[in-house]
């Protein structure tokens, strides 16, 4: 999958089966030392979600 579409791939063991050209771009793979400053996505709750939806609502209306 990894090979066709250029998307990153957790599984550590499975990066021998990756094309050399796509692991070297730092944007799918980043190097260990810039994995710990990455920011990771976090679920919102059900109250955040609709604030943040009423708030997208008004920035689209304007």
């Amino acid at each position: 999958m990894t090979n066709q579409m250029g998307s990153g791939n957790p599984n550590a063991v499975a990066v021998k089966f990756v094309k050399p050209e796509i692991v070297k771009i730092s944007a799918i793979f980043p190097a260990k030392g810039d994995v710990a400053r990455l920011q990771q996505l976090q679920d919102l709750k059900a109250k955040d979600r609709r604030e943040l939806n009423r708030v997208w609502s008004e920035v689209k209306l304007k």
